[in-house]
């Protein structure tokens, strides 16, 4: 006997397809342009009216509501949250929350009627991230966010599309690859070490179980003539004797010898700043890639020492890469901020705001689709 209704689990809405900023993804199963999660027009293209855009940046030891800098201290301890000021997390963004309200309630800012544009610390964990996230639109009250990392907004705001973005600070530096505006990768290199707050509920068991990624930590070594990378060096020489032993170019000397001079191995552990850049790119990108990416570097100073230009030219050399590097001493918020709010605006970029209805239907699911970096 047939069924007299539709169960609610059988119901497939149609939708149409979406293409997301990391360029990854893209089917016509369940999804739409901007996202499924929320009404059409709860979504940012019909969500927003006249309703201004606040820019706040999150950085470093300050905090920057639009024209207004306020002192963070030692908000931050390397790339995270500073786990030995704060006993918890909750005690972490309240604070930060009622500094960033008083500034707003000082320039007469109304969250309620606003967006906000936030640029924030490089590397932040997941869990720090979407902390952040709830700050800004459940608690501050803002109507919709658009969040982008640190040296992301760097590349923006410097025009590189394809880049190596290096912040020297005293303590740390830290390193990211960009690719066509979106962060691909980034490491902080330190003698010291925070992983920040962590919480179980930031945990997306799908990734758990499911793992995608650009690359896989465990590969060590890389061959030099290809782009083929393994965990043990016997496959290596394998690899190396069937399809490069009889390539020509050392025949001096012995077939060990010959291989050792094109075998590269990967340690954060090992050499000075400007080879574990070089190191870290050719780890994780093809040779293709790392020639794209690493064609430029730009590199902020803020108080670190050691960076030389001509020892970073000649690490890439290494690699088979002549880059173009930028050194910027003086580090100019103001036209990073600028270029940050023109961006914002922007027509395409709609697509990576997150509504406070998407957010509070979707929380995580919805933000992998809307941000331009690894999360």
């Amino acid at each position: 006997m047939p069924l007299k209704y539709t169960p609610k689990l059988c119901t497939v809405p149609k939708v149409d397809q979406i293409t997301t900023p990391n360029k990854n993804i893209q089917s016509f199963f369940m999804r739409s342009d901007a996202s499924y999660y929320a009404d059409e027009k709860h979504r940012m293209a019909n969500y927003r009216a006249d309703e201004p855009i606040i820019h706040v940046v999150i950085w470093n030891n300050k905090l920057i509501v639009e024209s207004e800098s306020v002192d963070l201290g030692d908000f931050f301890y390397l790339t995270g949250m500073n786990t030995e000021r704060f006993k918890s997390l909750e005690e972490c963004v309240g604070w930060l929350g009622n500094l960033i309200s008083d500034v707003l309630r000082k320039l007469e800012i109304r969250p309620r009627g606003s967006f906000v544009s936030l640029i924030f610390q490089d590397l932040l964990n997941r869990t720090e991230v979407l902390a952040l996230c709830n700050l800004f639109i459940n608690v501050l009250s803002f109507k919709g966010i658009l969040i982008t990392p640190r040296s992301l907004s760097q590349a923006i705001g410097t025009l590189s599309p394809n880049c190596v973005v290096v912040n020297l600070y005293a303590n740390y530096t830290t390193v990211c690859l960009v690719e066509d505006f979106w962060m691909l990768d980034g490491i902080c290199v330190s003698r010291e070490c925070n992983k920040g707050f962590e919480l179980v509920d930031s945990v997306d068991f799908v990734d758990e179980f499911n793992r995608i990624k650009v690359f896989e930590e465990k590969n060590v070594f890389s061959c030099d003539k290809c782009d083929y990378k393994d965990e043990t060096e016997a496959r290596m020489e394998a690899h190396f004797l069937s399809l490069h032993q009889d390539c020509g170019c050392h025949p001096e000397v012995g077939k060990d010898e010959h291989f050792r001079m094109h075998l590269r191995a990967y340690s954060e552990e090992e050499g000075d700043i400007h080879e574990l850049i070089a190191k870290r790119m050719n780890y994780v990108l093809s040779k293709e890639k790392a020639k794209k990416i690493g064609g430029k570097v730009i590199v902020f100073n803020h108080g670190g020492v050691g960076l030389s230009e001509e020892c970073l030219s000649k690490a890439f050399e290494e690699y088979g890469i002549s880059p173009e590097v930028s050194m910027y001493e003086e580090p100019n918020e103001s036209m990073i901020t600028n270029v940050m709010a023109a961006f914002s605006g922007l027509e395409c970029v709609k697509e990576i705001w997150m509504t406070d209805k998407e957010w509070n239907n979707a929380g995580l699911r919805v933000l992998k689709e809307k941000v331009l970096f690894i999360i």
